[in-house]
């Protein structure tokens, strides 16, 4: 039995570490999702944006930041990216921590 060469995977971390160090240095807020709308990732600028810190939004649902006005959106962005489907920014509002409209896109 000949033994394989396991693949060099340093590209691939490079890679990772490179866009975690752009996420993590972005001046936007920069916010995952699951595909339930609870937030899985929060970089340091969504944290000056909204003023929650990471550890108060993972595991949190997306909504906490939508206005009453705006909830309807969120039903209608899940569904879309469970069908698979991409959805293109768009002019919408969120709602900071200390309860401040913020414009998003």
């Amino acid at each position: 039995m000949s033994q394989s060469t396991p693949p060099d995977t340093g590209p691939v971390i490079e890679a990772q570490a490179l866009l975690a160090a752009i996420i993590a240095s972005s001046d936007d807020a920069i916010i995952s999702k699951d595909l339930t709308g609870v937030i899985r990732s929060w970089n340091q600028s969504a944290e000056r944006i909204f003023g929650y810190t990471a550890d108060e939004m993972i595991g949190k649902s997306i909504t906490v930041l939508f206005p009453p006005d705006r909830l309807d959106e969120e039903p209608k962005i899940l569904e879309r990216l469970q069908r698979g489907e991409r959805v293109d920014h768009f002019e919408t509002v969120r709602v900071r921590k200390d309860g401040a409209r913020w414009p998003s896109r």
